[in-house]
């Protein structure tokens, strides 16, 4: 990963800087819970993808480090607002927000990170880039709807299961690309191909952080093994195990992940299935 920064490896100092700076606000709740969230651990994977696609296609300037800082201000705001639907206490090894402020400042301070992304956005003054965030944030959010409709669901299809990832996770980052791309003012062809490349990476990303529930250190990882399958979530290592099981043990899944405080013998019974089914191999394969 420190490889694939290099290249940005300055910009992307800055845009920690105008990050941070932009989070500094007279309403101390929302510096606090903007910065704890900013300074937890993130990978800036968006807000790097702005820039290389950008640098890529050959821009100068620097507008590039405004929009990677609106990019990871909706990250920021969808990451708030999850660990209250999930009712998360942990985010990346340390407190998450509505764990340490309540779930009604999280959702709020969210709310506020996503407006600034939008009048990051308007001063920019791209209705193109704007187009292209703006419907990336909706899919996110379609995408965050279905996945909830869809917990505790074992009989999902492998393609539901890659729409919600896609719509959740690789529209933004498809977005990001297409935004590098769109500043430096390159031909429909190479926007789209960019924007097309930007997808692939976001569905890979989310497949292989989906195996990581299954095989990833507690303290690496920064959230109990098994973490995704207590909140319901049906993700493709356990859609490769269901695929092949009968339906007697396809029901006992059901009957386990619908347990309050999922743990012990019922969890072991779903690792051990996964692994003999070989989904988290399976996932990176597709990965």
């Amino acid at each position: 990963m420190l490889s694939f920064f290099e290249p940005i490896k300055k910009e992307l100092a800055f845009v920690e800087k105008e990050t941070i700076k932009r989070l500094r606000n007279s309403v101390s709740l929302i510096s606090d819970i903007g910065i704890h969230i900013s300074k937890s651990g993130g990978k800036r994977l968006r807000p790097a993808l702005v820039l290389l696609s950008s640098k890529l296609c050959g821009y100068k300037g620097d507008r590039s480090i405004h929009l990677a800082c609106a990019v990871e201000f909706i990250h920021t705001a969808t990451l708030l607002h999850d660990d209250v639907v999930d009712e998360a206490d942990i985010r990346r090894g340390t407190p998450s927000a509505n764990s340490k402020w309540g779930s009604k400042a999280s959702i709020l301070v969210g709310d506020y990170l996503f407006s600034g992304s939008f009048s990051i956005m308007v001063s920019d003054k791209d209705l193109r880039i704007m187009e292209s965030l703006a419907k990336a944030s909706v899919k996110m959010a379609e995408g965050e709807i279905l996945q909830l409709s869809k917990h505790y669901d074992t009989t999902i299809s492998k393609e539901c299961y890659i729409d919600i990832i896609t719509k959740k996770t690789a529209e933004l980052i498809s977005s990001c690309c297409k935004t590098g791309a769109i500043l430096a003012n390159v031909d429909e062809e190479k926007t789209e191909a960019l924007a097309s490349y930007g997808k692939n990476i976001g569905i890979a990303f989310q497949l292989v952080d989906d195996t990581l529930d299954f095989i990833a250190n507690r303290e690496k990882l920064g959230k109990p093994l098994g973490n995704d399958l207590r909140e319901g979530k049906v993700t493709m290592p356990l859609l490769r195990a269901i695929e092949g099981e009968s339906k007697e043990n396809r029901d006992r899944i059901k009957q386990i992940l619908c347990l309050p405080g999922l743990d012990g013998e019922g969890l072991s019974f779903i690792f051990d299935l996964i692994r003999r089914h070989k989904g988290v191999e399976y996932s990176l394969d597709m990965a």
